[in-house]
C-alpha cells in the first residue's frame, strides 16, 4: 500500500503556496544588527519573496504538492516515476 508524502513542517512554518501555485516566503536578515543597513535595503527586506524555477518545484514536493502538483509548474522527476507523469 502506497503511502502519501507528509508534509515538510520546516518548510510549511516557513513558506506557503499562493493560489498560482508559486511559492511565496519571508527575507532573511532582518533580525538583529538593523543599525548598520540602509532604510531603504531594510525596507525591500520587509516584502515576501517568490521562489521559482528548480528550487520552488523542490519546495513544492516538500509541502506535500505531489508530484502532480510538480508537473504542473514542469517539473521533471526524471524515469523513476514514469507512471506517474500518465
Amino acid at each position: 500500500m502506497a503511502k502519501r508524502q507528509k508534509t515538510n513542517k520546516g518548510v510549511a512554518k516557513r513558506m506557503k503556496k499562493t493560489a498560482g501555485g508559486k511559492i511565496k516566503r519571508f527575507k532573511g536578515n532582518r533580525r538583529h544588527l538593523l543599525a548598520g543597513r540602509t532604510t531603504k535595503r531594510k525596507r525591500h527586506l520587509r516584502k515576501a519573496g517568490i521562489e521559482t524555477g528548480r528550487i520552488a518545484k523542490k519546495y513544492i514536493l516538500a509541502l506535500g504538492g505531489g508530484l502532480v502538483a510538480a508537473m504542473v509548474i514542469g517539473f521533471d522527476p526524471g524515469p523513476a516515476h514514469a507512471a506517474a507523469r500518465l
